[in-house]
C-alpha cells in the first residue's frame, strides 16, 4: 500500500543556505506519493543505492521516502533527520533544497 496526496505544495531553501535569509532559487515543490514501509521505500533505497549518478556517499547517509509526478525525490538524512528534496534533472549536489531541518 502507498499513499497519494494530491499535490501537497511545499517551499523550500536552496542548499545550501545563507544564515536564514531565503535563496534567489526557492522553488515551489509538491508530493504525490510517499513510499511506504512495507517494502517499497526499501526498494526505492535499493534502487538509489544502484544509481551511478548519485554518489554512494549519498545514499549511505540518506534514505528516499517520498517523490513527485517528475520522479523527483524528497530524502531524509539518516543522522541529522533533515529533509531533502532532489530534483533529478540536475542531480547532486547542484539541484538539492532543504525542505526541514528535522523529520
Amino acid at each position: 500500500m502507498h499513499t497519494s496526496i494530491s499535490y501537497l505544495n511545499i517551499m523550500a531553501y536552496s542548499f545550501p543556505r545563507i544564515a536564514s535569509e531565503a535563496s534567489a532559487h526557492d522553488i515551489e515543490m509538491e508530493v504525490e506519493t510517499f513510499y511506504d514501509l512495507c517494502g517499497r521505500l526499501e526498494r526505492y533505497w535499493d534502487i538509489a543505492k544502484d544509481n551511478v549518478d548519485i554518489p554512494k556517499k549519498f545514499t549511505m547517509s540518506h534514505i528516499p521516502i517520498a517523490d513527485d509526478a517528475a520522479g523527483n525525490e524528497y530524502w531524509i538524512n539518516l543522522i541529522t533527520g533533515e529533509v531533502v528534496f532532489i530534483e533529478v534533472e540536475y542531480g547532486i549536489p547542484e539541484r538539492v533544497h532543504i525542505v526541514a531541518d528535522s523529520f
